[in-house]
């Protein structure tokens, strides 16, 4: 069975606004006190090194 998985930290690509997934509010949390831009509207870069599939991650630790 092939297993796939979620990310756990987000950054955004324009304002780099970090987030990380709370498994207890079950949502996305800003991670420490910087909200990035307020106005901007958030570019999650969702094409980087980070795969779904374990098995289809480059030689690095995705």
């Amino acid at each position: 069975m092939t297993e796939i998985r979620t990310p756990s930290e987000r950054e955004c690509t324009r304002c780099q606004r970090h987030e990380r997934w709370s498994d207890e509010d079950e949502q996305w949390r800003i991670d420490g006190d910087e909200a990035g831009d307020v106005h901007c509207v958030h570019d999650w870069d969702v094409t980087g090194t980070f795969t779904t599939v374990p098995g289809d991650a480059p030689d690095h630790e995705a």
